[in-house]
């Protein structure tokens, strides 16, 4: 179901997820939290390329100052923007470049930075720049651009198929190629990601990669877009229906990838005076922050309206200590997405936590079938299970939700 934009925005704006109203509209707290989580997922998902690992070697995070942004903005609407780019900062690489060649790096390899802007509004970009020969270097390009576009879907949980790769090519004499990956939710068009092929190079290129012959793929992606994008395309509504037929809008959701939500717990307490309480609940925070489980600790009278508001801001679980805890150690733990509570141990949360992350990507499933299961989404929106074998195709879509989920458990059992 497709929402207005402004109610989306004014969701985000509510939340603290994304602040508009003021001059320039920036990310907010809660926005950079979710960034910092995209980031972090970006960096993981660059050191492994078909199937195998990759060199990667980190430049240190630039900086750019109103004057060079401006230049910047003024080349952004270029089509070699990104080829231009690398080289606005020369010296960054000048002079880290004996520091590289001494690693000795063979092709192929990658160099990643980021860029931050200082310019009045807050911009956030994490740069890539992958050598490899020139026999495999159109391989590799259609290669980056798959395995781009598919990490952009993976962490979308809605609607994947917004997430799409146009192709650009802008040189007759095919010395520059460009695709990029778009966001497309109704009339709103966002780039979070380009990507460039590339047969030039310069001369401290040469220095660093020791050779004169060798092509350069480049993927710039932009972060805060990115985070903005995410946060439109998991705005969830629930539909509320009067006795006369009427709907209204009811309770409001952020669906995030569970790697992506800003808060990953929170922990509510009765507000009462016994200290007992706020005890367990800093015992538990501290527990969950030792594993890098982000949470938020609060006291609350009714629990009804705490869950909607964590609904609202994204969070994944909530915690309620009650008296059953300082009496027996069991916790009421509810999911974000199924709304279902259940009674465990305290001891026993990191464990259900870090299990429900840990399984939230499709990496553990062999690459063959991670092709076979993908969701696609055609231009209606409609959602479809592409399988290779076309009768196991007609038979699930031809099937009721949960005959479709049991056929996919099948599917994954076997394949184990």
């Amino acid at each position: 179901m497709a929402y207005e934009m402004k109610d989306i925005l004014s969701h985000l704006s509510r939340r603290g997820l994304f602040l508009i109203g003021t001059n320039e509209d920036k990310l907010g707290p809660l926005g950079i939290l979710l960034m910092r989580n995209l980031y972090q997922e970006w960096r993981k998902s660059i050191s492994i390329i078909r199937g195998k690992a990759c060199n990667v070697l980190e430049i240190q995070p630039t900086t750019l100052d109103k004057g060079l942004n401006d230049n910047i903005k003024s080349l952004s609407d270029s089509s070699n923007s990104l080829l231009h780019f690398w080289n606005l900062d020369r010296d960054g690489l000048t002079s880290r470049q004996n520091s590289i060649k001494m690693m000795n790096p063979a092709l192929p390899f990658v160099l990643i930075r980021q860029i931050n802007s200082v310019s009045g509004g807050e911009s956030f970009k994490a740069f890539l720049r992958f050598y490899c020969s020139p026999k495999e270097s159109q391989l590799w390009y259609h290669t980056w651009k798959k395995e781009r576009a598919t990490w952009w879907r993976k962490l979308s949980i809605n609607r994947p198929g917004r997430f799409v790769l146009e192709e650009d090519s802008f040189d007759d004499s095919k010395t520059y190629d460009r695709a990029r990956i778009v966001l497309s939710y109704n009339n709103y068009k966002e780039t979070v990601e380009d990507i460039s092929y590339c047969k030039d190079s310069n001369e401290i290129e040469k220095n660093i990669c020791n050779s004169n012959n060798f092509h350069s793929i480049t993927c710039s992606s932009y972060m805060t877009q990115g985070v903005l994008a995410y946060l439109i395309d998991s705005y969830h509504c629930r539909q509320l229906m009067h006795a006369n037929g009427a709907s209204k809008d009811g309770f409001k959701s952020l669906k995030l990838h569970p790697r992506l939500s800003p808060i990953k717990a929170a922990i509510i307490h009765p507000n009462t005076d016994r200290i007992h309480f706020v005890e367990l609940a800093e015992y538990l925070a501290k527990k969950l922050n030792s594993a890098e489980i982000v949470t938020w600790i609060e006291s609350a009278k009714c629990l009804e309206e705490c869950y909607k508001n964590h609904d609202e801001m994204g969070t994944l679980f909530c915690i309620v200590i009650d008296d059953n805890t300082v009496k027996y150690g069991d916790v009421k733990l509810r999911h974000r997405d199924t709304g279902l509570l259940e009674q465990i141990h305290l001891m026993d949360v990191k464990l259900c936590i870090e299990r429900d992350l840990q399984n939230s990507y499709e990496d553990n499933l062999p690459p063959d079938l991670q092709r076979r299961l993908f969701l696609f989404y055609d231009e209606k929106n409609e959602m479809n299970v592409k399988i290779c074998c076309s009768p196991v195709h007609a038979m699930i879509r031809s099937m009721p939700a949960v005959a479709c989920v049991a056929t996919y458990l099948f599917i994954v059992l076997q394949a184990k």
